[in-house]
C-alpha cells in the first residue's frame, strides 16, 4: 500500500516560526501579492501547510538574494527551487555596489529614490523586503528613521517638494500601522497605551513607538493621534495598562496642551508610567512634570524602560508603584 504523506496544518504565528517571515509580511505577500492562498476555519483563522512553510522559506530566500515579490508571487515552488539553485550558482545579487547581504543604506537609497520618483509602490516593495532581511529593532533603527530623516533633511535643502515628503511619510505610516496591527497578543503581558494628545497631529513617531514597545513584549493598544485627556485617561483605565506614551512634535508652544497635560495627570491612575517623545516633548516639561514623565529622546531610551517596568506588579494587580 503507498503511504500518504500527512498534511500538517498551522497557525500563522507557527508559520512565521518555521519560515522566518514575520507575520505582518506573510499577511501582505497574501494580500496585496495573492503569493500563498492558506486554508481557513471556520472561524476564518489561517492555516497553513507543509508545503507554505516550504514556499514561504523560498520566497525569504529569494529576496534575500535581492529578488521583489511581485516577480516571484505567481511562481510555483519547483520554479522557485530552480531559481535559487541557479542564483546561488551564480552568487546572483541584484543590488548594486554590494558583495553577499544588502546593508541598510541599500534600502534607504532604495526608498529614496521611490520617494523622489513619488513611486509610493516602489516605497512600499522596498518597506517590504527590508522587513524581511532585517529584525524589527533594525528595520526602524537603521531603515525608516533614517531614511525618514534623509527626507526631511532635503526637503528643508529643496532636493525634494513638500509632495514628495508627503507621499514617504503617508507610505511609511500605513506600513508602520500594519505592523502594529498585527503584533502579537502575549498572555500576561502588561499592556501599553500610545498615542498624541490635543492638537498633536503628526503621529509617526508615536507608530515608531508603538512598533517598538510590541517587540518589547507588551500588548500594545495604538489610539491614533489628537486625543484629548479624558479619552486618554479613560482607555488608560479600561484596559489596565501599566505604561501611557505620549508622542509631542509640534507645536512647541501650544497652552491648550499644557492645559491638557495637567488635567492628564489629575485623571490618570496613579501607577502608571507616563513617557513622552518628540521632538518638543521636553517644551511641555514643566507640565509633564505633573505626572512624573519620563522624557524619552529617541527611540533607544524607549526600549530599556519599557524592560525595566515590563512585569513588576503585573501578577500582584498592577497594585506595585513603577
Amino acid at each position: 500500500m503507498m503511504e500518504v504523506k500527512q498534511t500538517y496544518r498551522y497557525p500563522i504565528r507557527l508559520a512565521s516560526e518555521m519560515s522566518g517571515v514575520t507575520v505582518f509580511v506573510i499577511r501582505a505577500w497574501e494580500k496585496r501579492h495573492r503569493a500563498l492562498a492558506p486554508d481557513r476555519t471556520e472561524s476564518n483563522r489561517r492555516l497553513y501547510s507543509d508545503t507554505d512553510i516550504e514556499r514561504l522559506i523560498l520566497l525569504r530566500q529569494l529576496i534575500e538574494l535581492g529578488h521583489s515579490i511581485g516577480a516571484l508571487a505567481a511562481l510555483s515552488n519547483e520554479a522557485l527551487s530552480e531559481l535559487l539553485a541557479k542564483d546561488r550558482a551564480g552568487k546572483h545579487v541584484t543590488f548594486s555596489g554590494t558583495s553577499g547581504a544588502p546593508a541598510p543604506r541599500d534600502f534607504q537609497a532604495d526608498l529614496l529614490a521611490a520617494a523622489r520618483a513619488l513611486d509610493v509602490r516602489a516605497l512600499e516593495d522596498a518597506l517590504m523586503q527590508a522587513s524581511v532581511h532585517f529584525p524589527q529593532q533594525a528595520l526602524i533603527g537603521d531603515v525608516i528613521v533614517p531614511f525618514l530623516e534623509s527626507v526631511g533633511r532635503q526637503w528643508q535643502e529643496g532636493a525634494m517638494r513638500i509632495a514628495h515628503e508627503h507621499m514617504a511619510t503617508a507610505a511609511v505610516r500605513t506600513f508602520l500601522g500594519a505592523i502594529v496591527a498585527s503584533a502579537p497578543r502575549f498572555p500576561g503581558a502588561p499592556a501599553a497605551l500610545v498615542c498624541t494628545p490635543v492638537n498633536q497631529v503628526h503621529e509617526l513617531g508615536a507608530l515608531l513607538a508603538a512598533a517598538t514597545v510590541a517587540m518589547r513584549g507588551w500588548n500594545v493598544v495604538y489610539l491614533g493621534a489628537n486625543l484629548p485627556a479624558e479619552e486618554i485617561a479613560a482607555s488608560v483605565r479600561q484596559l489596565g495598562a501599566r505604561m501611557l506614551i505620549l508622542g509631542i512634535a509640534y507645536p512647541a508652544d501650544d497652552a491648550a496642551l499644557h492645559r491638557e497635560l495637567r488635567r492628564l495627570a489629575m485623571l490618570l491612575p496613579a501607577d502608571v508610567t507616563v513617557a513622552a517623545g518628540g521632538r518638543s516633548a521636553a517644551a511641555y516639561a514643566t507640565s509633564l512634570e505633573t505626572m512624573d514623565t519620563v522624557i524619552i529622546r529617541d527611540l533607544d531610551g524607549l526600549g530599556p524602560l519599557l524592560d525595566g517596568r515590563s512585569f513588576r506588579g503585573a501578577i500582584s494587580g498592577h497594585s506595585e508603584t513603577p
